[in-house]
C-alpha cells in the first residue's frame, strides 16, 4: 500500500431514493449531493471529499461512474488526489 490516507476503501453508501449504490458525477445519486461524497480509507480516516479532489471517474453506460475497489489504480494508486 502505498498511499493509505488517499486510497479510499468504501464510499459511504447513503444514495438517493430509488438509484444504485453507484455515485454519477454531477448527478442527485449520491446520498450527500452533487459536491462530493463521504469516503473510507485505507488507514481507517473518513472524510468528505469534493468530486474535484478525487481521481476522474470511469465512463460506464455513457455515463462518468465512480468506483472505489480495488482494480482502480491497484494497491499502489489513489483516489484522492488533492
Amino acid at each position: 500500500m502505498r498511499y493509505p490516507t488517499r486510497k479510499a476503501i468504501a464510499p459511504c453508501f447513503a444514495s438517493a431514493p430509488d438509484t444504485a449504490f453507484d455515485i454519477y458525477l454531477d448527478t442527485p445519486t449520491g446520498g450527500h449531493g452533487r459536491k462530493g461524497m463521504a469516503l473510507l480509507f485505507v488507514d481507517s480516516h473518513s472524510q468528505f471529499a469534493s468530486y474535484g479532489q478525487l481521481d476522474p471517474p470511469v465512463v460506464s453506460d455513457g455515463k462518468p461512474r465512480y468506483n472505489f475497489d480495488w482494480t482502480v489504480g491497484g494497491l499502489t494508486g489513489a483516489d484522492l488526489t488533492r
